[in-house]
């Protein structure tokens, strides 16, 4: 059995310890667990490279605020070369897992929103005229 005064040399240590650390903001890693598939790993240690497939997905999700999924996938490979595989859809798990963005629906025309978004949408109905008005927009520049 633990003691109080085992209890509080224990809190006296590392409030020493605490006071030798130089003060700078703490940085705590993201928890790997261990049944997470290594590729999860691989893919949050190429979030900090900015030319891979999971810093463009999240940085193109970021620029749209929302996004269907289909056109994300369009902009990745017609603007960035990449190839429809599974990468996409890695890198896309990857950014739900660490909280980057959220998911709405299934399939091709699932939502994906950026969780860090400046302009957070309110409501839905707010969401709905956003959407009509990108997608008007991206009518008449088609037709141009």
């Amino acid at each position: 059995m633990i003691t109080n005064e085992q209890i509080e040399r224990y809190h006296s240590i590392r409030r020493e310890e605490a006071a030798k650390t130089p003060s700078r903001k703490r940085i705590t890693p993201k928890v790997v667990y261990p049944t997470e598939p290594k590729y999860i790993a691989d893919y949050r240690n190429m979030l900090s490279n900015p030319d891979t497939v999971p810093s463009i997905m999240l940085k193109e999700i970021k620029r749209h605020g929302s996004i269907i999924w289909k056109d994300l996938k369009r902009i990745l490979i017609q603007q960035y070369g990449y190839k429809a595989s599974g990468s996409l859809d890695a890198s896309l798990r990857l950014l739900r897992l660490d909280k980057h963005i959220e998911i709405d629906g299934k399939g091709e025309d699932k939502m994906i929103r950026s969780l860090k978004n400046p302009f957070p949408v309110k409501n839905i109905s707010q969401k709905k005229t956003i959407l009509l008005k990108r997608k008007t927009k991206e009518s008449s520049i088609k037709r141009d």
